[in-house]
Protein backbone atom coordinates (compact mmCIF):
# COMPACT_ATOMS: atom_id res chain seq x y z
CA UNK A 1 0.00 0.00 0.00
CA UNK A 2 1.18 3.35 -0.85
CA UNK A 3 1.92 5.79 1.87
CA UNK A 4 2.12 9.53 1.84
CA UNK A 5 5.60 10.97 1.72
CA UNK A 6 5.98 14.56 2.99
CA UNK A 7 7.76 17.34 0.94
CA UNK A 8 10.49 18.49 2.34
CA UNK A 9 11.65 15.02 3.83
CA UNK A 10 11.69 14.30 0.01
CA UNK A 11 13.74 17.48 -1.12
CA UNK A 12 16.45 16.54 1.74
CA UNK A 13 16.68 12.86 0.28
CA UNK A 14 16.86 14.00 -3.03
CA UNK A 15 19.54 16.77 -2.31
CA UNK A 16 21.94 13.76 -0.83
CA UNK A 17 21.28 11.07 -3.13
CA UNK A 18 20.71 12.28 -6.69
CA UNK A 19 21.55 9.48 -8.08
CA UNK A 20 18.64 7.71 -6.71
CA UNK A 21 16.02 10.40 -8.12
CA UNK A 22 14.77 8.19 -11.09
CA UNK A 23 14.34 5.30 -8.50
CA UNK A 24 11.93 6.88 -6.55
CA UNK A 25 10.02 8.47 -9.11
CA UNK A 26 9.54 5.55 -10.99
CA UNK A 27 8.15 4.48 -7.02
CA UNK A 28 5.62 7.67 -6.62
CA UNK A 29 4.36 7.15 -10.20
CA UNK A 30 3.61 3.47 -9.19
CA UNK A 31 1.92 4.08 -6.10
CA UNK A 32 -0.19 6.98 -8.00
CA UNK A 33 -0.93 4.40 -10.45
CA UNK A 34 -1.60 1.21 -8.88
CA UNK A 35 -5.67 1.79 -8.70
CA UNK A 36 -5.75 2.70 -12.60
CA UNK A 37 -8.90 0.76 -13.68
CA UNK A 38 -8.01 -1.62 -15.94
CA UNK A 39 -9.98 -1.89 -19.22
CA UNK A 40 -13.18 -3.64 -18.30
CA UNK A 41 -15.88 -4.38 -21.88
CA UNK A 42 -19.37 -6.27 -21.43
CA UNK A 43 -21.47 -7.20 -23.94
CA UNK A 44 -25.01 -8.02 -23.03
CA UNK A 45 -28.88 -8.64 -25.01
CA UNK A 46 -31.77 -7.93 -22.77
CA UNK A 47 -35.10 -9.50 -23.89
CA UNK A 48 -38.80 -9.33 -22.57
CA UNK A 49 -40.62 -12.82 -22.49
CA UNK A 50 -44.58 -13.58 -21.99
CA UNK A 51 -45.27 -17.11 -21.99
CA UNK A 52 -41.48 -18.27 -22.36
CA UNK A 53 -41.23 -16.18 -25.49
CA UNK A 54 -39.78 -13.00 -26.68
CA UNK A 55 -42.70 -10.93 -26.32
CA UNK A 56 -42.43 -8.72 -29.38
CA UNK A 57 -41.85 -11.78 -31.76
CA UNK A 58 -44.53 -13.37 -30.72
CA UNK A 59 -46.38 -9.71 -31.27
CA UNK A 60 -44.78 -9.82 -34.42
CA UNK A 61 -45.83 -13.15 -35.12
CA UNK A 62 -49.24 -13.19 -33.87
CA UNK A 63 -50.31 -10.03 -36.73
CA UNK A 64 -49.21 -12.01 -39.96
CA UNK A 65 -51.03 -14.54 -38.77
CA UNK A 66 -54.38 -12.25 -38.72
CA UNK A 67 -53.37 -10.82 -42.07
CA UNK A 68 -52.84 -14.30 -43.42
CA UNK A 69 -56.43 -14.96 -42.11
CA UNK A 70 -57.64 -12.33 -43.71
CA UNK A 71 -56.48 -13.38 -47.13
CA UNK A 72 -53.75 -10.25 -47.73
CA UNK A 73 -50.82 -10.62 -48.67
CA UNK A 74 -48.19 -10.18 -46.10
CA UNK A 75 -44.89 -8.61 -47.07
CA UNK A 76 -42.63 -9.79 -43.90
CA UNK A 77 -39.04 -9.83 -42.26
CA UNK A 78 -36.73 -12.39 -43.17
CA UNK A 79 -35.92 -14.82 -40.32
CA UNK A 80 -32.54 -13.10 -39.29
CA UNK A 81 -34.83 -10.01 -38.89
CA UNK A 82 -37.29 -11.63 -36.84
CA UNK A 83 -34.45 -12.64 -34.51
CA UNK A 84 -33.53 -9.38 -34.12
CA UNK A 85 -37.20 -8.58 -32.41
CA UNK A 86 -37.24 -7.38 -28.90
CA UNK A 87 -33.78 -7.42 -28.50
CA UNK A 88 -31.98 -5.15 -26.47
CA UNK A 89 -28.48 -4.99 -27.21
CA UNK A 90 -26.26 -3.02 -24.17
CA UNK A 91 -22.33 -2.69 -24.53
CA UNK A 92 -19.95 -1.38 -21.95
CA UNK A 93 -16.82 0.16 -22.41
CA UNK A 94 -14.53 1.64 -19.97
CA UNK A 95 -10.57 2.09 -19.64
CA UNK A 96 -8.88 5.03 -17.39
CA UNK A 97 -9.77 8.08 -19.74
CA UNK A 98 -13.08 6.80 -21.23
CA UNK A 99 -16.65 5.55 -20.61
CA UNK A 100 -18.89 4.65 -23.24
CA UNK A 101 -22.04 3.41 -23.44
CA UNK A 102 -23.71 1.76 -26.73
CA UNK A 103 -27.71 1.04 -26.53
CA UNK A 104 -29.35 -0.78 -29.31
CA UNK A 105 -33.01 -2.26 -29.58
CA UNK A 106 -34.89 -3.93 -32.52
CA UNK A 107 -38.84 -3.72 -33.35
CA UNK A 108 -41.02 -3.57 -36.17
CA UNK A 109 -43.48 -1.27 -37.89
CA UNK A 110 -46.59 -2.17 -39.74
CA UNK A 111 -48.59 -0.54 -42.43
CA UNK A 112 -52.25 -2.64 -43.31
CA UNK A 113 -54.55 -1.28 -45.88
CA UNK A 114 -54.73 2.22 -46.38
CA UNK A 115 -51.22 2.63 -47.00
CA UNK A 116 -51.00 -0.85 -49.02
CA UNK A 117 -54.57 -2.12 -50.16
CA UNK A 118 -54.67 -5.48 -49.48
CA UNK A 119 -51.58 -6.02 -48.18
CA UNK A 120 -49.66 -6.27 -44.81
CA UNK A 121 -45.86 -4.59 -44.79
CA UNK A 122 -43.47 -5.49 -41.97
CA UNK A 123 -40.46 -3.85 -41.83
CA UNK A 124 -37.52 -4.16 -39.06
CA UNK A 125 -37.25 -1.02 -37.13
CA UNK A 126 -33.68 0.24 -35.70
CA UNK A 127 -32.97 2.64 -32.35
CA UNK A 128 -29.63 3.36 -30.73
CA UNK A 129 -27.79 5.56 -28.66
CA UNK A 130 -24.34 5.74 -28.21
CA UNK A 131 -22.83 7.68 -24.85
CA UNK A 132 -19.01 8.88 -24.36
CA UNK A 133 -17.96 9.96 -21.49
CA UNK A 134 -14.14 11.56 -20.77
CA UNK A 135 -12.78 13.89 -18.40
CA UNK A 136 -14.82 17.08 -18.42
CA UNK A 137 -17.42 16.09 -21.38
CA UNK A 138 -20.10 14.02 -22.70
CA UNK A 139 -21.16 13.51 -26.24
CA UNK A 140 -24.20 11.16 -26.67
CA UNK A 141 -24.75 10.20 -30.58
CA UNK A 142 -27.85 9.14 -32.50
CA UNK A 143 -26.73 5.65 -34.11
CA UNK A 144 -29.52 5.55 -36.16
CA UNK A 145 -30.15 9.12 -37.37
CA UNK A 146 -26.22 9.90 -37.56
CA UNK A 147 -26.23 12.75 -35.33
CA UNK A 148 -24.85 14.44 -32.18
CA UNK A 149 -27.62 15.06 -30.22
CA UNK A 150 -26.22 16.55 -26.54
CA UNK A 151 -22.82 17.82 -26.06
CA UNK A 152 -22.27 18.66 -22.19
CA UNK A 153 -19.47 20.33 -20.59
CA UNK A 154 -18.56 18.85 -17.03
CA UNK A 155 -15.77 18.70 -14.05
CA UNK A 156 -12.89 16.84 -15.61
CA UNK A 157 -11.95 15.91 -11.72
CA UNK A 158 -15.17 14.18 -11.32
CA UNK A 159 -14.90 11.95 -14.41
CA UNK A 160 -12.87 9.39 -11.26
CA UNK A 161 -15.80 9.63 -8.89
CA UNK A 162 -17.58 6.19 -9.54
CA UNK A 163 -14.15 4.41 -9.71
CA UNK A 164 -13.53 5.26 -6.18
CA UNK A 165 -11.96 2.16 -4.16
CA UNK A 166 -14.61 0.61 -2.08
CA UNK A 167 -13.68 -1.02 1.54
CA UNK A 168 -13.06 -5.00 1.34
CA UNK A 169 -16.10 -5.94 2.44
CA UNK A 170 -19.64 -4.21 2.40
CA UNK A 171 -19.82 -1.39 4.86
CA UNK A 172 -22.96 0.70 6.00
CA UNK A 173 -22.98 2.94 2.72
CA UNK A 174 -23.67 0.00 0.89
CA UNK A 175 -26.91 -1.84 3.28
CA UNK A 176 -29.27 -3.98 1.26
CA UNK A 177 -32.18 -2.96 0.06
CA UNK A 178 -35.49 -3.78 1.75
CA UNK A 179 -36.53 -6.07 -1.07
CA UNK A 180 -33.20 -8.15 -0.52
CA UNK A 181 -33.49 -9.13 2.95
CA UNK A 182 -34.82 -12.10 1.98
CA UNK A 183 -32.36 -12.83 -0.83
CA UNK A 184 -30.28 -16.23 -1.10
CA UNK A 185 -26.72 -15.04 -1.88
CA UNK A 186 -23.93 -17.70 -3.64
CA UNK A 187 -20.70 -17.21 -5.67
CA UNK A 188 -19.70 -18.17 -8.67
CA UNK A 189 -18.27 -16.82 -11.49
CA UNK A 190 -18.54 -15.54 -15.05
CA UNK A 191 -16.20 -15.55 -17.52
CA UNK A 192 -13.38 -16.11 -15.48
CA UNK A 193 -14.34 -13.51 -12.92
CA UNK A 194 -15.83 -13.98 -9.33
CA UNK A 195 -19.74 -13.24 -8.70
CA UNK A 196 -22.64 -13.19 -6.25
CA UNK A 197 -25.39 -14.36 -7.24
CA UNK A 198 -28.23 -13.04 -5.36
CA UNK A 199 -32.19 -15.29 -5.69
CA UNK A 200 -35.34 -13.65 -4.36
CA UNK A 201 -38.41 -15.70 -3.20
CA UNK A 202 -40.51 -14.33 -6.28
CA UNK A 203 -37.40 -16.27 -8.25
CA UNK A 204 -36.17 -13.80 -9.52
CA UNK A 205 -32.27 -13.44 -9.50
CA UNK A 206 -29.41 -10.94 -10.11
CA UNK A 207 -25.59 -11.79 -10.68
CA UNK A 208 -23.37 -9.03 -9.69
CA UNK A 209 -19.00 -9.15 -10.29
CA UNK A 210 -17.81 -9.16 -7.19
CA UNK A 211 -13.63 -8.72 -7.82
CA UNK A 212 -14.31 -5.03 -8.89
CA UNK A 213 -14.32 -3.26 -5.44
CA UNK A 214 -11.11 -1.92 -5.76
CA UNK A 215 -12.00 0.17 -8.58
CA UNK A 216 -15.93 0.72 -6.99
CA UNK A 217 -17.70 -1.70 -8.25
CA UNK A 218 -20.27 -3.03 -5.09
CA UNK A 219 -21.28 -6.77 -5.07
CA UNK A 220 -24.61 -5.64 -3.49
CA UNK A 221 -27.71 -5.45 -5.45
CA UNK A 222 -28.71 -3.02 -8.00
CA UNK A 223 -31.33 -0.77 -9.37
CA UNK A 224 -29.44 -0.67 -12.53
CA UNK A 225 -31.50 -2.67 -15.91
CA UNK A 226 -27.51 -2.74 -17.56
CA UNK A 227 -24.10 -3.31 -16.17
CA UNK A 228 -23.24 0.34 -15.18
CA UNK A 229 -19.92 2.10 -13.17
CA UNK A 230 -20.20 0.99 -9.56
CA UNK A 231 -22.74 -1.82 -10.00
CA UNK A 232 -21.18 -4.47 -13.16
CA UNK A 233 -24.62 -6.32 -13.38
CA UNK A 234 -23.78 -9.61 -15.57
CA UNK A 235 -27.20 -11.19 -15.40
CA UNK A 236 -30.60 -10.50 -14.39
CA UNK A 237 -33.95 -12.20 -14.60
CA UNK A 238 -37.08 -10.06 -13.44
CA UNK A 239 -40.35 -11.73 -12.97
CA UNK A 240 -43.58 -9.60 -13.04
CA UNK A 241 -46.99 -10.73 -12.93
CA UNK A 242 -47.63 -11.53 -16.58
CA UNK A 243 -43.73 -11.34 -18.09
CA UNK A 244 -39.75 -11.86 -17.26
CA UNK A 245 -37.21 -9.56 -18.60
CA UNK A 246 -33.73 -11.61 -18.98
CA UNK A 247 -30.20 -10.01 -18.84
CA UNK A 248 -27.49 -12.10 -20.02
CA UNK A 249 -24.13 -11.29 -20.57
CA UNK A 250 -22.68 -12.50 -24.03
CA UNK A 251 -18.85 -11.87 -23.37
CA UNK A 252 -17.14 -9.57 -19.92
CA UNK A 253 -12.80 -8.59 -19.90
CA UNK A 254 -11.40 -7.46 -17.55
CA UNK A 255 -7.45 -6.03 -18.54
CA UNK A 256 -7.97 -6.83 -22.20
CA UNK A 257 -7.62 -4.36 -24.74
CA UNK A 258 -11.19 -3.04 -25.94
CA UNK A 259 -11.69 -2.25 -29.78
CA UNK A 260 -12.93 0.80 -29.79
CA UNK A 261 -14.83 0.79 -32.74
CA UNK A 262 -18.14 1.07 -31.73
CA UNK A 263 -17.50 3.45 -29.34
CA UNK A 264 -16.06 5.73 -32.17
CA UNK A 265 -18.45 9.06 -32.69
CA UNK A 266 -18.10 9.61 -36.80
CA UNK A 267 -16.48 13.14 -37.47
CA UNK A 268 -19.16 15.59 -38.85
CA UNK A 269 -18.90 15.63 -42.90
CA UNK A 270 -18.27 19.33 -44.79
Amino acid sequence: MCKTVKTTVLFRFFVRVPLLLPLLFLAVLGCSSENTIPDIYVDQISETFMDGENAVRKQYRDNVEICRSLGKKVSGLSEEEVKKLGVRRYQLAITAQQVAFRKESWGYRATGHYYNPGECRFTLVYSGELTVKVPGKTVIYDLAEKTVTEEEQGIPEAFGLPFRPLAETPDTEEMEPEDALNAERSEGEIEGQPTVRWTYPDGSIEVLWSGGRKWGFSEMPSDERFAAPGSMILEKETKKEKYTVKLKTRRFTVGTPIDQGPFTIPEAGP
